[in-house]
């Protein structure tokens, strides 16, 4: 389990250092990386992360693209950027992990909503 990833290049970063671990289908043989994903909900909340919380880098990009934002605007983008971070890792994760806001749960099911689109169905 990953700290939340703002950065798809770190994500790549790491599925590149685990390559060994992984057998011809791409899936890890020992330990599977599971993406943790926190939707943002404001330019203060992405600061504080940023900032404050040891492990938890956000992209120059992600902290512009909040720049100014709260409120429903703020969690609009915040849901943005998730959906786009788990749409370029998808492939290769193993799997997500979503850490909503306490008070903010349906970020979350926007989220599972957003990736069960994006998955093949089962046959």
């Amino acid at each position: 389990m990953t700290q939340p990833i703002y950065d798809p290049e770190r994500f790549n970063q790491m599925i590149r250092e685990t390559r060994e671990l992984r057998g011809s289908d791409g899936v890890l043989e020992r330990l599977p990386i599971l993406v943790g994903i926190m939707p943002l909900l404001s330019e203060r909340n992405a600061e504080y992360l940023h900032n404050e919380v040891p492990g938890i880098v956000l992209t120059d990009e992600a902290r512009r693209r909040m720049k100014g934002l709260s409120g429903p605007e703020g969690r609009r983008m915040g849901l943005r950027i998730c959906q786009e971070l788990m749409d370029r890792m998808v492939d290769h994760a193993d799997g997500f992990y979503i850490i909503p806001s306490q008070v903010r749960t349906e970020m979350a099911v926007e989220l599972v909503g957003h990736l069960n689109q994006r998955l093949p169905r089962a046959e």
